[in-house]
């Protein structure tokens, strides 16, 4: 029984001597400012040293390089009072700090902007808007290496100034200047809005920052055509609208239907286009088969038989320059047979008259009279 009992007794010293042998050693480890420290029991929250100055924690030995055991102060204090690890102490890496997003000088179509910041160590960033930000920095995140996150801003010119500041106090600024154009381009009407066109065309849009303004038009028998608008010298801006009106050679569709539309595109590159049209062309002047015998004065009376050639036709007006307050009258808005046939009275005096043919295209041919009425 003896000799058992002391063959039991020496196992039990030998496993303490055992186990103190393996016992963990105590020591303290100073982490630079931002440093990370992962413990491996899950239950202890990682930490991060916020401290320009540096951290000092106690540890144990671990199995693992990757984490730390939290170790007892008052060993660390016996065993190590000075860091193990001589890397403590304030940080003085420079800090690097780039931009990749926004762009400077860009255009966007909205007014959420991406800011993408990056940096070489955790810092804090801002922005400030040096139109009308009267000196108030935002704060778009503290303790970050990446920061990615939208920002609105208004529509226009936005010059701002980002930075980004280490917990040492050390900032870098980078200045940005970006046009945002939100607000999409419209076309708010087209014309001709009749049958015919002679190559008449025009339309009205609503855009602040207008960069091209494009008319296509054409058939699947000759192709589309492209005309660029000039819009400074083809356009007329009246408050927030412009009003374009343009002449386009289209002889070689004449007595064809072609269709037609707008496309607007802004400095954003957002673009809008107008409703199709399909419509005819007809590019040949009315003609007169009686240009020296159109007309028979009597007196007061001037009675009117002008012979017309024109399958469009759409009315005959007549304006005496001579009257004090001259205006287009109608002398016939149908043709019988070829011709207009009308009686007019003019009063006492000189008269000066113009006689304007036109058809439904727009193309038109004028004669002048000039007659006294006594």
């Amino acid at each position: 029984m003896k000799s058992q009992k002391f063959t039991i007794l020496s196992i039990v010293l030998i496993l303490i001597v055992s186990l103190i042998g393996i016992a963990s050693a105590e020591f303290w480890y100073c982490a630079n400012d931002g440093e990370r420290i992962n413990y491996c029991n899950p239950k202890i929250p990682d930490r991060t040293c916020e401290s320009s100055l540096g951290c000092k924690y106690c540890m144990s030995d671990s199995s693992t390089s990757t984490c730390f055991n939290s170790g007892n102060w008052m060993k660390c204090n016996a065993n190590a009072p000075n860091c193990e690890f001589n890397n403590g102490g304030p940080d003085s890496t420079p800090l690097n700090f780039s931009i990749d997003d926004p762009d400077n000088n860009a255009i966007y179509n909205t007014r959420a902007i991406m800011f993408n910041l990056r940096s070489n160590k955790d810092a804090s960033y801002y922005w400030i808007d040096n139109i009308n930000g009267r000196g108030r920095w935002n704060r778009l995140g503290s303790r970050l290496k990446l920061f990615s996150k939208k920002v609105s801003f208004k529509d226009g010119l936005n010059d701002i100034t980002i930075k980004a500041v280490a917990s040492n106090g050390e900032e870098i600024l980078f200045a940005r200047s970006f046009y945002v154009d939100s607000k999409k381009p419209q076309i708010k009407k087209t014309w001709p809005t009749k049958d015919f066109t002679s190559g008449n065309f025009g339309v009205e849009f609503s855009e602040e920052n207008p960069k091209s303004l494009v008319l296509k038009y054409g058939n699947s028998a000759k192709g589309i055509k492209t005309r660029n608008v000039n819009i400074a010298a083809e356009c007329v801006l009246d408050k927030k609208k412009y009003s374009c009106d343009l002449n386009v050679n289209v002889n070689e569709f004449n007595g064809q239907s072609i269709e037609y539309w707008f496309e607007l595109t802004d400095i954003a590159n957002t673009k809008a286009e107008s409703k199709h049209v399909w419509i005819e062309v007809d590019t040949q002047l009315p003609i007169i088969n009686n240009p020296n015998s159109f007309y028979n004065q009597t007196g007061k009376s001037v009675y009117f038989k002008i012979n017309i050639t024109e399958k469009n036709f759409d009315e005959i007006t007549y304006f005496d320059n001579a009257q004090r307050k001259p205006v287009a009258k109608k002398l016939c808005t149908k043709l019988k047979d070829g011709l207009c046939e009308k009686k007019v009275t003019f009063n006492k005096g000189y008269h000066d008259v113009d006689i304007q043919v036109i058809d439904e295209a727009g193309n038109s041919i004028a004669l002048n009279i000039k007659f006294d009425v006594v």
